[in-house]
């Protein structure tokens, strides 16, 4: 243009940034460094694409790094293995929480994510390093906890036939509990269930763990509530574990900051429960030391399979 040929390119370029710096959101690039850092690595590849190769191919660059980032995670899922918080029903990571302790002969493992042809081998991996790892440790059963799965394919439905035909060959059992609707249907299709049976699978993680204490350990499980007591020291003012369960991950840190105490809503030391704000019966909820839902007189059962169910479908 003639009104602007002979003004400094160095000026024109200062009028350029002047006009663009208030889209430059450094904050957000801070943000991400501290939050997640893959996601930072790639806003830089995205930023030094664009201006080395031009602003088409730095985002293409970006897209094609992403998606390589997201066949990486569904390829390698997190795992963890799980074991029981004392005085508890809860089973958590044994890395993160160092008080859960795991159970003498029984692996719980959790995958979280889907199982399909990416990362079969990566948990095959997985598994296999129990059944095979060291013999010290006597595993007689896995416990696979699957409530991160919501799919399964049929590469996935073959590699778990193959495991537990290595697990069969070193005698050891192979469980699953917290499958969900969806994945059990595959499950009844793809012959998983005529492979391992219905007994191996159930609804949650304390089920499969009570059956293997009765019918592996041949002992009764351990009663959370004893087990409690006995924590509690004598004279103390403060919660029994069970009367003070956890829901959150972040209550814990919460209540140490402020001194004070995270109850549960179903308090078992008294027979009225806060739920929702109302204070209510034991007799009202029909509910006892979570006893009334395995009661023998109701439909309940541990294995999943055992239940009668309808096949939902899918919609899109």
């Amino acid at each position: 243009a003639p009104l602007i040929y002979f003004i400094p390119r160095p000026l024109l370029a200062s009028i350029v940034i002047v006009a663009i710096i208030d889209m430059i959101e450094y904050e957000q690039a801070i943000m991400l460094y501290k939050t997640h850092k893959p996601d930072f690595v790639l806003l830089i590849v995205s930023f030094l694409g664009t201006l080395a190769a031009g602003i088409l191919q730095g985002i293409l660059l970006g897209v094609g790094a992403s998606l390589a980032v997201i066949i990486y995670r569904s390829a390698y899922p997190p795992y963890a293995e799980l074991g029981r918080m004392p005085g508890s029903h809860t089973y958590l990571n044994t890395k993160r929480y160092k008080q859960a302790a795991t159970i003498p002969g029984l692996v719980i493992v959790r995958v979280d994510g889907s199982l399909y042809f990416a990362n079969t081998q990566f948990v095959k991996k997985i598994l296999r390093g129990y059944i095979y790892g060291d013999e010290k440790k006597n595993t007689r059963a896995i416990l696979m906890e699957c409530s991160s799965v919501s799919d399964i394919d049929s590469t996935a439905a073959r590699a778990l036939m193959e495991i537990g035909s290595d697990a069969q060959k070193k005698n050891i059992q192979l469980f699953f509990t917290c499958v969900k609707g969806p994945v059990r249907d595959k499950i009844k299709r793809c012959g998983l269930l005529q492979v391992f049976g219905t007994d191996n699978f159930f609804w949650h993680v304390q089920d499969a763990v009570d059956h293997f204490y009765r019918h592996y350990l041949r002992q009764e499980p351990p009663n959370i509530t004893e087990e409690a007591d006995k924590m509690h020291k004598v004279g103390s003012h403060s919660p029994r574990p069970y009367e003070d369960t956890v829901f959150s991950p972040f209550a814990a840190a919460e209540q140490q900051a402020s001194g004070g105490t995270h109850h549960h809503p179903y308090d078992r030391s008294s027979n009225e429960h806060n739920v929702g704000g109302a204070i209510i019966t034991t007799e009202e909820i029909g509910i006892e030391m979570d006893e009334g839902a395995r009661s023998p007189g109701s439909d309940y059962s541990p294995h999943i399979f055992a239940m009668k169910e309808e096949e939902v479908q899918r919609t899109p």
